[in-house]
């Protein structure tokens, strides 16, 4: 959520126990607004809370021209003192996925992996290979690529909590961080940029999961929502919609407040809460939770 507007963020997120004291919310605010001015930010938002048996990390990100490949993250312990999150590594999801222990709270803190073999094409499924080949360093894309699609990658030994805590921070924003149609602009020179005009979804729009749209850059083929709307708009319509998402009934949608709230939450990283009060601009999302991805779901449809 944007910073701006924590006030009613967590207000609209309390009646489903996420809270933060008024304290605490003037600290990350103070802190987040030095940041935004010293590395020139166009917006900062709090992007969530990965929960530890110490401490908590508390997880921001901003960005200075495009809102959607411009993002650089952050996370703190205190809310005042935050340092860069790292790039995560294929090695790091990997170890991230298999841990299955909860954060301590110490970004030195080394968890040991025990031997599992997984092969690099398994891997990359997982944690959607056209994406991570997209997004990763070219001397990691090209690591990753090995000697063939089927080499076993490291299947022991040692991963850091700050190189967990950003391998979990990528998945999630993969998988679960979404934001309503229209909400983003894509310029013609292909910046994307915080859409002004943007007036809120109508409570018929809001009922319809294809309306909802991922916050990663798009993995489908360009003509994939061409063809699936008839309203279709190549400023609006350029990330992947949700309804695709597997499994059916990943997505739970509830409404309060007498329908004018609406709030999605993801399966697969219980945690996870976006919401929107229709017909306005306010939307947000927020993940509180302790890190682990969820692999019962089968079992809960």
């Amino acid at each position: 959520m944007n910073i701006e507007d924590m006030l009613i963020g967590f207000e609209t997120l309390s009646r489903y126990g996420i809270t933060l004291s008024s304290e605490k919310r003037l600290v990350i605010y103070n802190s987040l607004i030095l940041i935004k001015n010293d590395s020139h930010f166009k917006d900062i938002f709090l992007w969530g809370i990965v929960r530890g048996l110490n401490a908590d990390f508390y997880i921001a990100y901003g960005y200075q021209k495009d809102a959607l490949i411009g993002r650089i993250f952050y996370y703190s312990t205190n809310c005042i003192d935050w340092f860069l999150l790292p790039e995560p590594k294929l090695d790091d999801m990997q170890f991230a996925l298999r841990c299955s222990s909860k954060f301590q709270g110490d970004p030195s803190f080394a968890v040991q992996i025990e031997p599992e073999e997984m092969t690099k094409e398994t891997l990359m499924k997982i944690v959607m290979n056209e994406e991570t080949e997209q997004e990763l360093k070219p001397e990691e894309a090209e690591e990753a690529e090995g000697e063939g699609d089927g080499d076993a990658i490291k299947s022991e030994g040692k991963i850091k909590e700050e190189d967990r805590l950003a391998a979990v921070v990528y998945m999630i924003n993969q998988e679960a961080f979404i934001l309503p149609r229209g909400a983003l602009y894509k310029r013609y020179d292909g910046v994307i940029i915080d859409n002004k005009a943007f007036e809120g979804l109508s409570f018929i729009e809001g009922d319809e999961l294809r309306n909802y749209l991922h916050l990663r850059v798009p993995q489908e083929k360009w003509n994939t929502n061409m063809l699936t709307r008839n309203e279709y708009n190549c400023a609006i319509d350029f990330l992947d919609t949700i309804d695709a998402d597997k499994p059916e009934g990943l997505w739970i949608m509830k409404t309060g407040s007498e329908k004018k709230i609406l709030y999605l939450k993801h399966l697969l990283w219980q945690g996870y809460l976006f919401y929107h009060i229709m017909k306005t601009q306010t939307y947000g999302s927020f993940y509180s939770g302790d890190g682990r991805k969820n692999l019962d779901v089968p079992f809960m449809m």
